[in-house]
């Protein structure tokens, strides 16, 4: 899970959005949060659909989708339960709500690579 990730404001336009926030942390969703509770989200592939011309006119609230578009889940779920709610969505993203507030993205390769053993020593 990527904890505490970056946030974004939708008002910026998405000229502002590469420039500010995808050339020093480019991730996959980026989610809007007012005060703790997540507003929308933002795939990156939504943005990366609209043509580099209207970038400078063109809001990152024109490309959000709702929360509900994204399964929220808890910290302390199952990861059998996790896997079942992320493998029904178009962005393989879940939300991590904890105590009502944004925790974290999980994606489905967080989840992968939370599942596989870990590799064995040498010698034991």
């Amino acid at each position: 899970m990527t904890r505490d990730p970056v946030t974004i404001a939708p008002e910026l336009t998405l000229g502002q959005f590469m420039d500010d926030v995808v050339r020093q942390r480019r991730h996959t969703t980026y989610p809007f949060v007012d005060g703790d509770r997540v507003v929308r989200i933002l795939p990156f592939r939504r943005v990366a659909e609209i043509p580099r011309n209207q970038w400078d006119v063109r809001h990152v609230r024109d490309c959000m989708l709702p929360p509900g578009d994204v399964p929220n889940l808890t910290e302390d779920e199952r990861a059998v339960d996790v896997l079942g709610a992320l493998a029904g969505t178009e962005l393989e993203r879940a939300l991590v709500i904890d105590d009502g507030r944004l925790a974290g993205v999980l994606s489905v390769r967080d989840l992968a690579r939370a599942l596989q053993p870990s590799p064995r020593r040498r010698g034991h």
